[in-house]
């Protein structure tokens, strides 16, 4: 048996393109601007230093011994200087209750107080994240600055070798300024730095050597001229016949 024409259907549909909606990354923090990042981290920052209240309000509720801290104690131990702890206090009927209830208030705690770290722990690397974007916005608009001023006095200083040998020693910088810029990334993302130094880190090292190589172009000077240099080192070599003198 046999067919002169078969025809097979392919079901396309799993192939069509879903749009993400607009509004599903507005609340990233690489989708803000500056306004809306300062009043995002300033709720973050409050958020954080909450915890801390929350942590004290937890204990003050399951340990209410905390507010006696201050009485006269010392004076009720001393009463008694024969007792090795707590246990000998309280009688033998009600201390598997007393202790099974001590565990249970711990465990408690604990299991609030893991949440509570769970919580800060995202909180303060969500405004970790919100900080490094803050100052990403202005270290790289001012890294165009720094690089201009490297790159522009290597042009004037250089002047042999056209344009290939100041175009490699810009080559050279932007790898310094881009390793630097990501080891401040990185190093923000794990809690290594503050957001400030880590993303200020390249601008940091690489300013003061613009700032020195476009001093050392408008004095017209000879910092990459290797004659210069052997001039400088002909004038400390003397001849045998000045050392005999």
């Amino acid at each position: 048996m046999g067919f002169e024409e078969y025809k097979k259907v392919f079901d396309l549909s799993s192939f069509k393109l879903t749009k993400t909606d607009d509004s599903a990354f507005k609340n990233n923090y690489q989708m803000l601007n500056m306004r809306q990042l300062n009043t995002t981290i300033d709720s973050l920052e409050r958020t954080t230093d909450s915890y801390q209240n929350q942590s004290r309000t937890l204990f003050n509720a399951h340990l209410p011994f905390f507010k006696y801290l201050d009485s006269p104690w010392s004076a009720r131990a001393a009463a008694h200087p024969a007792l090795d702890s707590v246990e000998q206090l309280i009688p033998d009927s009600l201390r598997h209750s007393i202790m099974l209830t001590s565990f249970s208030t711990i465990n408690s705690i604990k299991g609030m107080l893991d949440n509570n770290v769970l919580a800060y722990e995202t909180d303060r690397q969500n405004l970790r994240m919100h900080l490094m974007t803050w100052h990403e916005k202005i270290t790289m608009s001012i890294a165009c600055l720094v690089l201009f001023m490297i790159g522009a006095p290597l042009g004037s200083i250089i002047r042999k070798g056209g344009i290939g040998l100041p175009l490699i020693f810009a080559v050279i910088f932007f790898v310094i300024f881009f390793l630097l810029n990501n080891f401040g990334k990185k190093f923000v993302k794990q809690d290594v730095m503050q957001p400030v130094s880590g993303m200020w880190l390249a601008t940091f090292v690489l300013l003061p050597i613009g700032i020195f190589l476009t001093y050392k172009a408008m004095a017209d000077s000879q910092l990459f001229n290797k004659e210069f240099y052997y001039r400088v080192l002909k004038k400390f070599r003397r001849s045998p016949k000045e050392k005999t003198a």
